[in-house]
């Protein structure tokens, strides 16, 4: 049985998603605050005997000038990626939404890894999109996942390579720091993570996005800044969320001599720790094994996850196309824009 979230239930909803081994912040109704343009939307999936097996949340937003609107949920659902039961009951809540909020899309983005769930997925409707050249989804679809639970705070530094330990002792004897706070580094940040963004070709958000996460998901959420010589030289923006720690955004200088990346991450993976998190992860991994990125997620101990990818069930498949070719045009003239402005 499917029930829809609401005020009543919203603490059990929370309660379940938070010690669910798929559960993510970005299937908790914190999230919904940071994103105040789309409607927040949830369900509950009861067995016989009332437990909850299962939750899913999506967001909402109306088009442009259309009367359709478009829905998105990220990580979800959240289940054991072998109930099929579970798992079927969740997409038929959310295609009923669909119908009701008259949707041209429905597209997921499930925390989930290959196996019986695709089948269902399937069943349901929902395709893998075959992505231009240059598209970047929403969010990485591969992570790196480092192992906290059962261990000790000395495993964290014993279980890195013994050239990342090198590095670690590199970094403190060239001076740098690692620092912890909230939203009063948010500026900061967000010079950093523009810096960053121009050299890899990315576009960064403003300083009141990086604070608005801070200030929604409070405690939960900080920020670290490596510094070397009075300046910012690597940072990111953690939020530990049930049994997760995930390093949501992360950015340096371009310095590779300071070696201030190895000892923001491993100071990470210690408060993820000390905060008691199973895991730790670290989204963006490359496909590619022969790269640098991944070799130096690798010398952190821990293991590649990759998730399904980005679900699509197109309802209206001439909206769609009309949207899609719309969206390629604005996106590459916002990022010209942008590039443009801050460059």
């Amino acid at each position: 049985m499917v029930e829809v979230v609401t005020t009543e239930n919203l603490a059990e909803y929370e309660r379940f998603v938070r010690s669910h081994p798929q559960g993510s912040f970005l299937q908790s109704g914190l999230w919904a605050r940071q994103k105040p343009e789309w409607h927040w939307h949830a369900f509950l999936r009861r067995n016989g005997f009332g437990s909850v097996t299962g939750s899913m949340a999506v967001l909402v937003r109306k088009v442009p000038v259309l009367p359709r609107t478009v829905i998105y949920g990220c990580r979800g659902p959240v289940c054991a990626p072998d109930d099929t039961e579970t798992l079927t009951e969740l997409l038929g809540a959310v295609k009923k939404l669909a119908a009701k909020e008259k949707a041209y899309l429905v597209k997921l983005d499930p925390a989930m890894t290959e196996g019986p769930c695709r089948t269902v997925f399937e069943e349901a409707g929902f395709v893998t999109r075959k992505h231009r050249r240059g598209y970047r989804p929403v969010q990485p679809r591969r992570l790196w996942r480092v192992t906290l639970e059962g261990r000790s705070p000395d495993w964290v530094t014993e279980s890195f390579s013994e050239s990342h330990r090198r590095s670690l002792r590199i970094a403190m004897q060239r001076g740098v720091t690692v620092r912890q706070g909230g939203q009063e580094l948010a500026p900061v940040f967000a010079e950093l993570m523009q810096l960053s963004g121009l050299r890899e070709r990315r576009v960064a958000r403003p300083a009141e996005y990086y604070a608005g996460l801070l200030e929604n998901f409070g405690e939960r959420a900080g920020i670290f800044l490596a510094e070397c010589d009075g300046r910012v030289v690597a940072g990111a923006l953690v939020i530990r969320y049930g049994q997760t720690a995930t390093c949501v955004h992360e950015g340096f200088d371009g310095d590779t001599s300071l070696r201030s990346r190895h000892l923001l991450r491993a100071m990470i993976l210690r408060q993820a720790m000390a905060d008691g998190c199973r895991f730790c992860d670290f989204p963006g991994l490359p496909r590619q094994r022969d790269t640098m990125e991944y070799a130096f997620s690798r010398g952190f101990g821990g293991q590649p996850v990759a998730y399904l990818g980005e679900l699509e069930l197109v309802l209206r498949p001439v909206t769609n196309l009309l949207a899609n070719a719309a969206g390629s045009v604005m996106g590459r003239f916002r990022r010209w824009l942008y590039f443009f402005r801050v460059r």
